[in-house]
């Protein structure tokens, strides 16, 4: 099984994974952080809710492949005891009189001798049901075996219900809050323009409810929740690390926490974060370039679940998908560079920074030999994307 952790594929749903449960690269996050006050250590918070993330991940893990477990330890206790069973009857066939047993008798012990069922534990865990059928098949199939069933099965849809409602608060909110900082809709109420959104997405998930909106999930899961969230994330920290540049971004942390990032956090975001996300996003699109993708399908005709391979029109409908959350990163750049404004911007707020400083007594940064070695810091408040070359030399701090 090691071998699994040579494919991108597992990678990019791990990172998948860590987009969802923390909330990044979907803007709800940003949409939050404008309601904090102004000194809130939003990197304690960072911390924190990433500690508080692993470990419920590290926890829901350990129930998630129990209940697999305890599922395929019941399959194979029933597969055994199927096998048993159809042993029993091919020994009493074996052991038949000729005699005794008529013409008929004959002809059905001659024709309809069952087969033994495979039993393998390996086999069923690696055939266990996954996304959606984790949760309506495989786990309805466990409550099942508990006492007072009915009561864990209303608690378990309940729970599902409430991590739903959840998650779209904060997908919701980043589009709404976006949409009302820009005043694209200025006269607008924010409930209604809330209730517009809502209705929206509601009448988009109907194309879940008909009869292939099985396929259309899987081809939604599958592509428009990875590879468009590694893309913004990827962007995010280009945009951050170079565009507007680590040191002032460190400025204005110690101006709001009071202390800066250390030397780790600024190599995760320039160097370490963005050379994962492209390593695994570049290795995803090869491989599936190479490989191509496949998706589950019921052939009627075998009474099996077979693999099939994306038609031609669904890759264009993956293309949509990717393309319409990417696009607008190289779009707005692009009318930026031109000065070309879409929309106005408003007047810049004001900003209690002398009040700050006096806060958080803070004195002007001074360059360390680390910083500029490891990246690119000049006094004068320039970075460079590699180690700057013929600078006037600076004392070290």
């Amino acid at each position: 099984m090691w071998e699994k952790l040579l494919d991108p594929t597992v990678w990019l749903e791990a990172g998948t994974q860590i987009f969802f449960s923390l909330g990044l690269a979907f803007g709800g996050l940003i949409a939050f952080s404008s309601y904090n006050p102004v000194h809130n250590n939003c990197f304690r918070d960072a911390v924190v809710c990433g500690i508080i993330n692993c470990c419920t991940a590290i926890f829901a893990a350990i129930v998630v492949f129990s209940v697999l477990g305890f599922k395929a330890h019941i399959t194979y206790d029933e597969c055994i005891k199927e096998r048993e069973s159809i042993s029993l009857l091919l020994e009493s066939l074996n052991s038949s009189d000729l005699d005794t047993v008529g013409p008929g008798e004959m002809l059905i012990a001659e024709t309809t001798r069952p087969t033994l069922p495979v039993c393998d534990l390996q086999e069923t865990l690696k055939n266990s049901a996954s996304g959606t059928g984790l949760a309506f098949i495989v786990f309805t199939e466990a409550i099942n075996q508990f006492p007072w069933a009915p009561l864990w099965s209303v608690l378990f849809f309940l729970m599902l219900f409430t991590l739903g409602i959840d998650s779209e608060f904060g997908t919701l909110e980043g589009v709404i809050t976006s949409i009302v900082d820009l005043k694209v809709f200025p006269n607008l109420r924010k409930e209604i323009l809330t209730a517009i959104i809502c209705c929206v997405c509601c009448a988009i998930s109907m194309a879940f409810a008909h009869g292939a909106g099985n396929y259309i999930f899987i081809l939604f899961d599958d592509f428009s929740g990875n590879i468009p969230l590694l893309i913004v994330a990827f962007f995010e920290c280009i945009s951050v690390s170079y565009v507007y540049g680590l040191r002032k971004f460190s400025d204005d942390i110690e101006l709001m926490t009071g202390s800066r990032p250390g030397a780790f956090w600024l190599m995760c975001w320039k160097y370490f974060s963005p050379a994962v996300m492209l390593t695994i996003l570049g290795a995803s699109i090869i491989k599936q370039v190479v490989n191509g993708s496949v998706y589950m399908a019921w052939d009627s005709n075998l009474a099996a679940v077979t693999y099939k391979h994306w038609p031609t029109w669904a890759w264009g409908l993956v293309a949509v998908l990717v393309l319409m959350s990417a696009l607008w990163i190289p779009g707005i750049a692009l009318t930026r560079l031109c000065n070309i404004r879409v929309i106005q911007d408003d007047e810049p707020a004001w900003f209690p920074v002398e009040e700050l400083k006096e806060y958080h007594t803070v004195v002007p940064h001074k360059i360390t030999s680390i910083e500029r070695k490891l990246f690119c810091m000049r006094e004068d408040g320039t970075e460079g994307l590699c180690c700057p070359t013929g600078a006037p030399p600076r004392e070290d701090v």
